[in-house]
């Protein structure tokens, strides 16, 4: 069974001395992701019912333009339809807003997030293009979505004989200092602020990489600038480099996307645009449910009646088929 990867937040000062560190687990922004995904359970189960529940979201609010226009809400001026018309219109108001931020929120889903991730690895021209490195396989917040689900390029290690031991304290000899591949990154036209991650094994690169959605706070760039960089943990040479310019068309939606998601990609007004679209989902909520109860004197007349209709095998079919996949 493969083992979840748990990432720790080292600072450091000016001289690359250790003065803190954190679990990445337990940071805000962390602490929400995994609230908003699975609520803090970590559970696949658990996010299948968040990921369904946003697409039932979609089928609700064209399902609702459709009543809106096919009982002429607009226009009618019945107080029994009061509430209705007032349901009716929020969700007129925010449907554009609120289909946007469920699908840039579904890269990070189970089902519909595999099923893009693999829709962006065949077809180069909307994904990932074909470039003469492979990008790295990671699954850490600093490195961007679009780079995340790709082999990892291999360092030289004939180089291995040519520098000091390192500092730092791994098992890997003659790995470059943290300083070092900083410097290099530098020298390549990699700008601050970046990540730099570790090789996993003898084998393995430096990874430095700007990322648009990398949740923490100080690091995220606009989608323009993000790119990832690899570089030889030996000779420091770097063996490739992804931009934004590189990403196919479905990658580079998803990479403004994400960040439109989670709030931040054009600073406070995203945040406050994401607080409003939120508060008049939640009123479109209220109003739709408070009109069903108004419209009877009884909660329990006001449940619709069950239809004496024969089950629907071809959607049992369509169901079963488009689950054979999923397993918990």
């Amino acid at each position: 069974m493969k083992q979840a990867i748990r990432q720790t937040y080292v600072f450091l000062d000016d001289n690359n001395q250790i003065v803190g560190s954190q679990d990445a687990r337990y940071t805000y922004s962390n602490m929400m992701r995994a609230f908003h995904s699975s609520l803090m359970t970590e559970s696949t189960f658990i996010n299948y019912l968040v990921e369904l529940t946003a697409c039932w979201t979609i089928f609700m609010l064209l399902s609702g333009c459709y009543m809106l226009v096919k009982k002429k809400l607009f226009s009618t001026k019945s107080k029994k339809l009061k509430f209705q018309k007032i349901h009716a219109v929020l969700g007129l108001i925010i449907t554009i807003p609120l289909f946007i931020f469920i699908l840039t929120g579904l890269p990070w889903s189970a089902v519909m997030g595999s099923q893009i991730s693999k829709l962006s690895e065949t077809v180069p021209e909307w994904g990932n293009t074909e470039l003469s490195v492979n990008p790295p396989n990671s699954n850490v917040n600093e490195i961007p979505w679009a780079t995340r689900s790709n082999d990892t390029p291999a360092s030289d290690e004939d180089h291995s004989g040519h520098h000091g031991s390192s500092a730092v304290d791994t098992d890997i000899p003659y790995q470059l200092e943290i300083g070092e591949i900083e410097d290099t990154a530098l020298k390549n036209g990699v700008s601050y602020p970046f990540s730099i991650i570790y090789p996993g094994d003898e084998e393995g690169v430096f990874t430095v990489s700007k990322g648009s959605n990398s949740g923490v706070t100080g690091l995220d760039v606009s989608p323009y600038e993000e790119t990832t960089a690899y570089f030889d943990q030996y000779s420091g040479e770097k063996l490739g480099q992804i931009d934004f310019e590189d990403y196919g068309l479905i990658v580079k939606w998803f990479t403004w996307g994400i960040p439109l998601h989670e709030g931040h990609l054009f600073g406070w007004p995203n945040k406050i645009l994401n607080i409003l679209v939120c508060l008049t989902f939640l009123g479109t909520i209220f109003f739709g449910f408070y009109s069903m109860i108004k419209r009877s004197k009884t909660f329990k007349s006001a449940v619709p009646k069950r239809t004496n209709r024969p089950l629907s095998w071809g959607a049992i079919v369509v169901l079963l088929y488009w689950g054979r996949d999923i397993s918990p």
